[in-house]
C-alpha cells in the first residue's frame, strides 16, 4: 500500500491534483486501526522525505518525520562525541492528537511544503518549526 500511495503522490506533483491526493490520504488515514501504521511519502525542497504515522490509541498517535539530508537534519537530535557531531534522521513526536494527524489544513500545509520553495519562511522551517 505504501508503494501505490508513493505512486499517487508522484503522479499528484506531476498532475497538480494535490486536493484530490490529500482527500485520499485523510481517508485512508482515518481507517487505521490502534496498532496499525501508515507510511506516507512526502518531499521537502526536492529532497525525498517518510512519515510514519503509527495509530497508538483510539486519540493519539506517533508521528515520526524520516529524512537522511544532512542539510535538514539540523532539526533532529544530534549527539556530540568529539570531534564527530551524529544527528538521528528519524524525528519522533510522540502523543500527538489523531485529530490532528487526520486534519486535512495539517496535510495541505504539508502538501504545500512539498510543492513550494518560497516565501517568508523556507519549506523546512515551515515542516519543522510551523507544523
Amino acid at each position: 500500500e505504501a508503494k501505490k500511495l508513493a505512486h499517487r503522490f508522484a503522479q499528484s506533483l506531476q498532475n497538480g491534483h494535490g486536493r484530490m491526493f490529500l482527500s485520499q490520504l485523510v481517508t485512508a488515514l482515518a481507517k487505521l486501526k490502534t496498532g496499525e501504521v501508515k507510511l506516507v511519502p512526502s518531499c521537502l525542497m526536492g529532497t525525498p522525505i517518510l512519515f510514519v504515522i503509527e495509530r497508538v490509541s483510539k486519540e493519539r498517535c506517533r508521528f515520526t518525520v524520516v529524512c537522511t539530508d544532512p542539510n535538514l537534519l539540523a532539526y533532529h537530535e544530534a549527539a556530540a562525541e568529539p570531534p564527530k557531531l551524529r544527528y538521528r534522521t528519524c524525528l519522533v513526536l510522540d502523543n500527538v492528537a489523531w485529530a490532528r494527524a487526520t486534519d486535512e489544513a495539517f496535510w495541505g500545509l504539508a502538501w504545500y511544503v512539498a510543492t513550494v520553495n518560497s516565501g517568508k519562511l523556507k519549506p523546512e522551517q515551515l515542516l519543522y518549526e510551523v507544523l
